[in-house]
């Protein structure tokens, strides 16, 4: 597994965004293009999101997701939970000067929050070969 992951972590340094998915209040699932935040593996990303977003209220009611992701040599489908995370401090060491175009009122605002991701299960597809993973 841990070749598949580092593999994984690879198509990801490529991706400047993912596609993160949550399960609407009808039940079904609502796709977003995230702009990609510095992160360490394929386990735990975090987002910005405006909390009145329909987003941040989907994920405050039902925390399941999946994040995918592609780039030559293969594709990655990560399956986990979602929490809401306000930390000033978290916030402001995730920014970046590009989210200010999408985001104006920035970081310190109130009115944004961090979705924090947390993966529980991974599907990788590398030169046509399907792996699953539990991490």
């Amino acid at each position: 597994m841990n070749q598949a992951v580092a593999k994984a972590e690879e198509l990801l340094r490529q991706c400047g965004t993912v596609t993160l998915t949550c399960v609407g209040a009808d039940g079904y699932p609502r796709a977003s293009v995230m702009t990609k935040l510095h992160t360490e593996s394929i386990r735990t990303f975090y987002f910005f999101a405006r909390a009145s977003s329909k987003k941040t209220q989907n994920f405050s009611q039902n925390p399941k997701s999946c994040i995918s992701y592609e780039a030559p040599g293969g594709s990655v489908t990560l399956v986990g939970d979602v929490s809401i995370c306000t930390s000033r401090e978290k916030k402001q060491e995730l920014w970046l000067p590009e989210l200010e175009r999408i985001f104006p009122m920035g970081a310190d605002s109130g009115q944004l929050v961090l979705l924090q991701f947390t993966a529980r299960q991974a599907t990788f597809c590398f030169m046509g070969k399907v792996e699953d993973y539990t991490l």
